[in-house]
């Protein structure tokens, strides 16, 4: 039997997914965390020959800034992904101890019907109560991944581009997502800094000389890109948060999300903890990650990645200037 259930929150399963699910007696719609969220989530309630819990992901956004950073610069389409999840699924399997779940079903049916079946795990997602020893799993966790370099860049399961592309794609990447999304920010904080003036003073003021815009940061991004040297790279996920793991009695037991894993330069995950860890937490962290691997130096890197990521929206901030004037630390 299969019943979709409307009520509260919960919407209808789309009607060309039906056929493609294994029997299930109710299906809960899950509100997404975000309004750019990628997909739409489901919880299939007794589902399969074993009636077990399914988790639902159906493809509903992959246009968003995150997706589009990711084509233009890993080449990476997530519709395209999808139909090879299995080995991805099997390579962080083999590559870390936290739990993943089953993948019980991936399928790419056209460019805008993609979906994803898993297992359910037991656990519940990391709010804002992150202690110590999970600082210290989650350097455990990245230090296993970085144990598996790869001498080439680009989506997981097949990693095409040279050393020497890096620097180059980089580039031309930060340019073009300047030109879709930089005047929107340069806006927006003309707007913001305009109000603020506006606020402590009575009056319009408009821009002080030294605010930064967009451009001002494209240009430092660009100089440091031709001083990248990138010659081994990692698995990792550009959109690492702690939202993406599970917890049971205060320990990290699950990492549930691996849409976005690519092998990319080793720096680029320091600097993504440089706005996911606070600074007590970092030290803890580095002192975890340096029992297995040297840290790296980013400071050379931090300006293009930090540019990439404000691009890719991984956490979704508005003001420029706020993000890359963020407290250094490796």
């Amino acid at each position: 039997m299969k019943e979709n259930s409307s009520e509260g929150l919960n919407k209808e399963l789309p009607d060309w997914l039906i056929d493609h699910l294994p029997n299930y007696h109710r299906a809960d719609s899950i509100p997404q965390a975000f309004s750019d969220s990628t997909h739409q989530l489901w919880r299939l309630q007794n589902s399969g020959d074993t009636h077990k819990n399914h988790f639902l992901k159906v493809c509903s956004n992959t246009e968003s800034p995150f997706w589009q950073v990711m084509h233009d610069l890993f080449d990476f389409d997530l519709s395209t992904e999808i139909a090879n999840f299995s080995e991805t699924y099997e390579f962080i399997d083999s590559a870390c101890n936290l739990k993943i779940p089953e993948l019980i079903k991936a399928e790419t049916l056209s460019k805008k019907k993609a979906y994803v079946l898993t297992s359910e795990l037991n656990g519940s997602v990391i709010g804002s109560e992150v202690n110590d020893q999970m600082v210290q799993q989650l350097a455990n966790h990245i230090a296993e991944l970085h144990s598996h370099p790869s001498i080439n860049w680009g989506t997981l399961g097949n990693p095409t581009f040279k050393p020497a592309d890096w620097s180059n794609r980089l580039k031309s990447t930060l340019v073009n997502s300047d030109k879709k999304w930089g005047g929107v920010f340069d806006k927006l904080n003309s707007a913001m800094l305009l109000q603020s003036n506006n606020d402590i003073n009575g009056n319009s003021r408009g821009i002080l000389p030294e605010q930064f815009l967009s451009e001002d940061y494209l240009k430092q991004a660009l100089a440091a890109c031709t001083e990248i040297e990138s010659n081994s790279f990692v698995p990792m996920m550009p959109d690492l948060r702690w939202d993406q793991f599970l917890q049971d009695s205060n320990r990290l037991v699950a990492l549930v999300d691996l849409d976005a894993f690519v092998f990319a330069p080793i720096e680029l995950d320091f600097v993504i903890l440089e706005y996911i860890l606070r600074p007590n937490q970092l030290e803890l962290f580095s002192l975890s990650y340096a029992k297995h691997h040297r840290m790296p130096d980013i400071k050379t890197a931090r300006p293009a990645y930090r540019l990439l990521l404000f691009y890719m929206q991984i956490l979704g901030e508005t003001d420029i200037a706020e993000w890359m004037s963020r407290e250094e630390f490796f």
